[in-house]
């Protein structure tokens, strides 16, 4: 009897500690960290970078620092110094390795940036707010050119080239206008000197000379790249980023009045390219057995039927969401919150199939036709998981499923 009590004792013993245990082992995970923001914006190899967000760990090892190149290389950096929303890393110099060649020279490269902390990873910073990587001595802060010295790496000597930062302005235009002829971003905010000159130019009208005073966009003004000039709901970043992301696009036989902008993308007019059809999207869902059918392209990406097709209007990345729906339309957490005006939807038995609920996912880019990396482009892809396609839920405000505004 006794030799029973002492098994039984046992036993309870046991299963209590395996329910103690099992207990342990379902405790939430902690949330990931998350990146906001990087500084500066052009480091070059040998500097530190910045890295801004929150839940990083105070503990400098449990921290990594993970750099993608354009590629899709990756380099794991161990950050200086650690706080819970502060982390420092030195770019190595052997980062070179993952960087853009032409002609064998370095190139200023656009690095992706996430962290990993506690076996957590945070998303990718997106591309427009990401680090443009550049090679060391690229020319600093009121440099200009050296006779024998060449800045922009393009084997021409400073002494001979017209342009010696191949920012869109020659040398000669740099000196009047107040520029860094060795520079090509003079005031440090991420955006191209002569980028933001020619969108002063078409803002402003083209025929008259560039108006250098704000409120035009202006490349000796750092506090600028946040504000929208041509009220097109994209700011000056954001048209910034999608003009390099579409190849930097300059056309010097644009630059005639009446012709909207040399620049493929311009914030200083919101019809930069109105007769340029946007290409109808490859869609992926038929190699992977999914049924889908697409609405009618371009017609689809048309928010206003006019003919025209605005810079907000078009597909940069030509995922089938226009440039507007993924910075700060439908394809933004931001957007659901503020035209529902709640964090989170009552569960309803009522609601219509297909009804976008507001719960948190990943914000899509205008830069990124596949910003969860499954290979189903953004249009075609299903952000919520509720079986019905991104473009039909986000167009749902402008057109009903048929198509019909």
């Amino acid at each position: 009897m006794k030799r029973s009590i002492a098994l039984a004792c046992a036993l309870i013993a046991l299963l209590a500690m395996a329910a103690a245990a099992d207990g342990a082992n379902r405790r939430p995970k902690p949330p990931p960290p998350v990146v906001t923001a990087v500084t500066p914006a052009k480091p070059e190899l040998g500097e530190r970078l910045i890295i801004k967000g929150r839940r990083f760990s105070t503990r400098r090892p449990a921290n990594t620092v993970i750099l993608r190149s354009p590629a899709g290389a990756t380099s794991f950096l161990k950050p200086l110094s650690a706080s819970r929303r502060r982390l420092a890393v030195r770019l190595p110099l052997s980062l070179d390795r993952l960087m853009v060649r032409r002609a064998g020279a370095l190139v200023p490269t656009r690095f992706r940036v996430r962290v990993l902390t506690r076996r957590r990873f945070s998303a990718y910073l997106p591309t427009s707010r990401s680090p443009v990587v550049m090679p060391p001595e690229s020319g600093g802060p009121g440099g200009g050119g050296d006779v024998g010295g060449d800045c922009d790496r393009d084997g021409i000597p400073d002494g001979t080239d017209a342009n010696d930062d191949a920012d869109l302005l020659a040398d000669a235009l740099e000196a009047t206008v107040g520029t860094d002829p060795c520079k090509a971003d003079t005031d440090g905010d991420g955006l191209e000197d002569g980028w933001e000159y020619w969108a002063a130019r078409d803002l402003n009208q083209d025929a008259v000379p560039y108006p250098g005073r704000r409120p035009f966009s202006n490349p000796l003004d750092p506090s600028d790249a946040g504000v929208d000039f041509d009220g097109d709901s994209l700011t000056m970043a954001e048209e910034h980023a999608l003009w390099r992301h579409v190849g930097s696009g300059f056309d010097p036989g644009r630059a005639a009045p009446e012709s909207n902008s040399p620049l493929a993308y311009s914030d200083g007019t919101q019809t930069s390219r109105p007769g340029e059809t946007p290409a109808v999207p490859a869609f992926r869902s038929a190699s992977f057995g999914i049924p889908f059918a697409p609405p009618s392209y371009p017609a689809r990406l048309e928010l206003r039927d006019d003919g025209v097709w605005s810079d907000d209007e078009r597909d940069a990345d030509r995922d089938g969401v226009t440039n507007y729906h993924e910075t700060h339309g439908p394809g933004t957490q931001g957007w659901w919150k503020a035209t529902l005006g709640l964090e989170s939807v009552p569960a309803w038995p009522k609601s219509p199939y297909g009804t976008f609920a507001v719960r948190p996912f990943a914000d899509l880019d205008p830069l990124n036709p596949d910003v969860d990396g499954d290979r189903l482009l953004d249009g075609e892809d299903d952000q919520d998981n509720d079986d019905v396609a991104n473009l039909f839920e986000m167009y749902e405000r402008t057109y009903d499923v048929g198509g019909t505004p």
